[in-house]
């Protein structure tokens, strides 16, 4: 199953704040054509929309981290067009910042092959900052 309209207006959080996928009457099943098209802001114009792979639907979960970290869409200012653009020429907006920053920059760039890298690139990320938190004085 692709779930194909990967965003926050389908995510939910359950009683111990774990994300969960919702709403997934018009996805992929069994590699059946999808009824929805994924928003402009989690679509690689590279990745087929009608034909939904684990790339695109990764593609799609890194923007929806973006967008979870900062509050906005990806290029939330540009159109569509202009998005397909720059997704196109490969620029995609400035994560150094950010704590999941390399793990969007890895989605964007189509460098994960499957969710379990992801999890071991978040894991890392995880026990890092426990470390730092960790070495915090109290005050």
């Amino acid at each position: 199953m692709k779930q194909v309209d990967i965003g926050t207006y389908n995510m939910l959080l359950d009683w111990q704040d774990n994300a969960k996928l919702s709403d997934f009457a018009g996805s992929s099943l069994d590699g059946s054509e999808p009824t929805v098209a994924p928003s402009a802001h989690a679509t690689h114009p590279r990745l087929s929309v009608s034909n939904p792979s684990v790339h695109s639907e990764l593609f799609a979960l890194g923007s929806l981290l973006y967008e979870m970290e900062t509050t906005y869409q990806a290029f939330h200012d540009k159109n569509d067009g202009e998005l397909e653009e720059l997704f196109k020429a490969g620029q995609f907006p400035t994560t150094d910042d950010l704590l999941l920053g390399d793990v969007m920059n890895k989605y964007w760039a189509v460098a994960y092959s499957n969710a379990s890298e992801i999890v071991t690139d978040i894991r890392l990320i995880q026990d890092c900052t426990k470390d730092v938190a960790l070495d915090k004085p109290n005050k």
